[in-house]
């Protein structure tokens, strides 16, 4: 992405909505799976090319960011270089099955090819590392301050 641009809810949901004008597509089933952009397209009125909307849930109440993954990256998105200190580490594939990474959040190992393309392009382009973090930052200013590091240590 530029520099410049709008990574927030608002921002995704205005891209989506774009990005299915510039391909002239209509009456698109437009799922929402981790994100909450698509119920933002729906609330910017930004649906003149969706036919149906498919909302799965995958978090809720205060798991969110989703589980310890999730807790962890967003809390290396708040310190200058804390996304490439935290996905280095997964280039080691056995890191990939700990809590801290990929380990709860599937059943079954995902393969190291498909693994390796999906964490290609953050661990060897700066551009989405500071992608990332931009993203994480515009949905969970925050964060810090929200995390109770005293009482509660289950997101650890």
């Amino acid at each position: 992405m530029r520099p410049d641009a709008d990574l927030t809810l608002h921002g995704l949901a205005r891209l989506v909505a774009e990005f299915l004008d510039r391909l002239d597509l209509d009456d698109v089933v437009l799922v929402q799976n981790d994100w909450g952009g698509a119920i933002v397209v729906a609330g910017d009125g930004l649906t003149d090319r969706v036919g149906r909307l498919v909302l799965v849930a995958c978090e809720a109440f205060d798991n969110y960011p989703p589980g310890v993954p999730g807790k962890a990256v967003a809390l290396a998105s708040k310190v200058p270089g804390g996304i490439n200190a935290a996905l280095q580490p997964l280039r080691f594939k056995p890191l990939r099955r700990t809590p801290t990474a990929f380990g709860w959040m599937t059943k079954r190992p995902v393969p190291d090819d498909v693994m390796d393309a999906w964490l290609r392009p953050a661990l060897t382009q700066k551009a989405i590392r500071r992608d990332i973090a931009k993203r994480l930052n515009a949905v969970l200013p925050n964060f810090w301050l929200t995390v109770d590091f005293t009482a509660d240590r289950s997101w650890l």
